[in-house]
């Protein structure tokens, strides 16, 4: 799956290296007015920007294919499948052809618009979904209670009727948590939950494998490939943490994090770097409560881990790399823009990246 911050495992890294030389545009193209980017995914063939409440579809060229509505959750590509899943403004999931954009079926979520659908995957036949309560009305005094994480099975040879809502799907797990606002990732066959005052890990049956119970209110969660997980918290002390926690979900390492930090799932490098963000600086650090660096920046609007320990990063009109030691190359700079997304690199080198107008594609001198 291919989604925001990489992965399931939500932990940003991506499979490619940084080529040297000078970067120039290769092309750009133009995209929906009001889209918002946030997010780009792309797969061997396609690019997706998600933005505030839009996706919209390009190839490889920059030709615009389609765009769409969604109203909650993030945006995920299937490329097993061939499918895009959004969810719309009825909490259903819609899953769309990733040729060509068009709809292909629909599939109804426990308890509809009641809740928001906030993490989604796929495991062969099975839809697997985390859906956090709601509050419908924006004045309420009232605070979301309960999350749902439920397994459909939508079946190999999937039927669906005259609206194109799955006729087949049946329900195989539901899981229930009286615990306000909950986070989840998946590595391995595993799910890695947190909400108030605890963090689990479940097995492919949604059953709880090993748990930490604590004083706490996760805010940001990802793993890593072999299933250490980092979480930011607000402590009883009303203190931010990173929280690392070893396959058993005991607790390896505490690092102390600034308040004012903007939440993106905790960046984790191929050689273990741990990296936080914050509006204007990010820091590095890892499971031994070492510090390895900081670096004051401009706002930030993503970054990836790369192969070759380079974090690369958006940060305001550039693309920056930062090295192990925090050391800043630069990469490229708009003239009149800002990067709205993090930067990607597909399996040619080329670096995708968008801005508020249009979608670029950036070229080495030194790729062939």
């Amino acid at each position: 799956m291919i989604r925001p911050f990489i992965n399931d495992n939500l932990n940003s890294r991506l499979n490619q290296k940084l080529t040297s030389g000078m970067w120039k545009v290769k092309w750009q193209t133009p995209i929906l007015g009001g889209i918002n980017p946030e997010h780009l995914l792309v797969s061997k063939d396609r690019i997706v920007i998600q933005g505030s409440e839009v996706w919209q579809m390009f190839d490889l060229n920059g030709k615009a294919i389609t765009s769409n509505s969604f109203a909650n959750g993030n945006v995920v590509l299937d490329t097993s499948n061939n499918l895009i899943y959004a969810v719309d403004n009825n909490s259903m999931i819609e899953a769309y052809d990733i040729g060509d954009g068009t709809l292909k079926f629909i599939v109804d979520g426990f308890y509809g618009t009641k809740y928001h659908r906030t993490f989604l995957t796929r495991t062969g036949n099975a839809l697997i979904c985390l859906s956090n309560e709601q509050i419908m009305d924006a004045h309420s005094s009232e605070k979301p209670e309960t999350a749902y994480l439920e397994k459909q099975n939508i079946g190999g040879n999937i039927q669906t009727d005259d609206l194109s809502i799955v006729t087949t799907a049946v329900r195989e797990k539901l899981e229930k948590r009286n615990s306000g606002l909950t986070y989840a990732a998946t590595n391995g066959g595993s799910f890695f939950i947190a909400y108030k005052d605890k963090i689990e890990i479940l097995n492919e049956d949604f059953s709880t494998t090993n748990a930490l119970e604590d004083n706490f209110t996760p805010l940001a969660l990802s793993v890593d490939d072999n299933s250490n997980i980092y979480v930011i918290v607000l402590t009883e002390e009303d203190k931010y943490a990173l929280w690392i926690l070893d396959s058993s979900c005991k607790k390896v390492s505490e690092f102390p994090v600034q308040a004012e930090e903007n939440y993106f799932p905790p960046h984790i490098g191929f050689d273990g770097s741990v990296y936080l963000f914050n509006t204007r600086m990010i820091t590095a650090v890892n499971k031994d409560k070492v510090k390895l660096w900081e670096q004051n920046t401009g706002f930030t609007h993503g970054a990836v881990c790369l192969e070759d320990n380079l974090l690369l990063v958006s940060e305001d009109k550039y693309i920056f790399a930062f090295d192990s030691t925090g050391e800043r190359k630069f990469v490229y700079q708009f003239e009149n823009e800002i990067a709205s997304t993090p930067p990607i690199i597909n399996e040619k080198g080329e670096i995708f990246v968008s801005t508020n107008k249009f979608l670029y594609c950036l070229v080495s001198e030194e790729l062939k």
